[in-house]
């Protein structure tokens, strides 16, 4: 698990070098129920670990943000955009 973590932390360094913003991980499925991983993760990476609400039902979660952007098109088609409905459906557990 150590080796997740470090790995992880040297991804989020190397993205932050290139300009990207990482402050903090969102997590999903079945590993989020790893308190030890996910203590690790938040220890190395020096950041929040955010865990969803609904760690079980990932998948139908996901899908049903999907169906949102699919039923937010307005009469010239256009959609909410996916990061907003993602923000706006997605709250820690």
């Amino acid at each position: 698990m150590e080796f997740i973590a470090m790995q992880t932390r040297q991804i989020i360094e190397e993205m932050n070098k290139a300009g990207h913003v990482i402050s903090s991980i969102f997590m999903s499925g079945s590993q989020c129920q790893n308190p030890v991983l996910m203590d690790l993760l938040a220890t190395t990476c020096d950041m929040p670990v955010l865990i969803p609400r609904y760690v079980n039902a990932a998948v139908v979660h996901g899908a049903a943000m999907l169906g949102a952007k699919a039923g937010s098109a307005d009469e010239e088609g256009r959609t909410e955009g996916l990061w907003s409905i993602m923000d706006r459906m997605s709250k820690p557990g």
